[in-house]
């Protein structure tokens, strides 16, 4: 059994795994940790809740705010309870680059908070707390085994690492929390569990998606059983063609709250939906506000009102956290 949660943090990602290990015990991991739009920490919340006493990984996906807001108060969460993390994986090895150069590239406060942040996993790992801290560096099709648990990571590659430097290299200012150019360092992933595939998207840009339908076909060979919408729904983040190859007909899932940058896209969520997907989300915002205006205007009969009606009451998959068990 696998269960995955899509925690409700407004805009941004925080998603908790859990599994039945070989042995009957629970495995159990977290990929980003943000904070909520009340300032709370649904993660650490979770966590306690489950009465977490071992923290089988942590993966960041990328050094966007909106993915890492609630992580130092994860980390101290470990340390006060005495919980041991057996990994923490951070996203590519090109972060430590524009990490050692914040004059040119970053401001000095977002550099401040992800120091801080990198030298607390290098004391929790010193301590024990942490048993193993690596970034994956710039290979695609990393293999992670936990137990009876498989992650697959298909990026960052060394394309995207490229692209990356090349944009930061290109930047003639400092750019805060927004910079877009750090969404070529996210994660794309799978996760694999007793015959059960998710796809793990992050923020990853269109580009990725495509390099993956260009170049690696096996990646759909592969029946897939959930699927992340990247970057909350947005339109650089979105390449038809991925979706395509994947099976129909499968939910989806969107982690937004409310933000400024028009997440998610209408036509984004049109396409998705006209392909056959079940469309999820943890809060009803900008187009998902009503299901009901994603449909034709016109209605030819009394099933097309039926239809509208029964999928606004369903109102469920569009709201709060998001689970799945399988």
């Amino acid at each position: 059994m696998i269960n995955i949660t899509f925690k409700n943090v407004g805009q941004g990602d925080s998603i908790i795994i859990q599994w039945t290990k070989l042995d009957g015990s629970k495995g159990i991991g977290v990929i980003d940790c943000n904070l909520d739009d009340n300032y709370k920490n649904p993660v650490v919340d979770h966590l306690k809740i489950i009465e977490c006493d071992y923290l089988d990984f942590f993966i960041l996906t990328h050094p966007h705010s909106d993915h890492y807001s609630g992580l130092m108060e994860l980390l101290d969460f470990l340390e006060n309870r005495k919980l041991t993390c057996g990994k923490i994986i951070n996203s590519c090895a090109a972060l430590s680059d524009f990490l050692t150069t914040p004059s040119k590239k970053m401001k000095e406060d977002l550099f401040n908070e992800l120091n801080s942040i990198y030298h607390k996993f290098f004391e929790l790992n010193r301590k024990g707390i942490v048993s193993s801290y690596a970034s994956l560096g710039c290979t695609d099709n990393i293999e992670v085994p936990l137990d009876n648990l498989k992650i697959i990571f298909f990026s960052p590659s060394m394309i995207e690492a490229h692209n990356f430097n090349k944009a930061e290299h290109n930047e003639q200012k400092a750019i805060g929390l927004r910079n877009p150019n750090y969404n070529y360092l996210c994660t794309l992933m799978k996760i694999k569990h007793e015959g059960k595939c998710i796809v793990l998207t992050s923020d990853a840009k269109a580009s990725t998606f495509k390099r993956i339908v260009k170049r690696d076909s096996t990646f759909f060979n592969d029946k897939i059983d959930l699927v992340q919408v990247a970057h909350h729904g947005g339109n650089s983040s979105y390449y038809k063609s991925f979706w395509e190859k994947i099976e129909k007909n499968i939910p989806v899932v969107v982690s937004v709250g409310k933000n400024n940058y028009g997440h998610p896209n209408e036509n984004v969520i049109n396409s998705i939906r006209n392909l056959g997907f079940n469309i999820h989300s943890t809060n009803k915002v900008g187009c998902l506000k009503g299901k009901k205006s994603l449909r034709a205007e016109n209605t030819n009969s009394f099933f097309d009102l039926f239809e509208d009606f029964i999928e606004i009451v369903d109102d469920a998959n569009l709201q709060g956290d998001q689970s799945f068990r399988f």
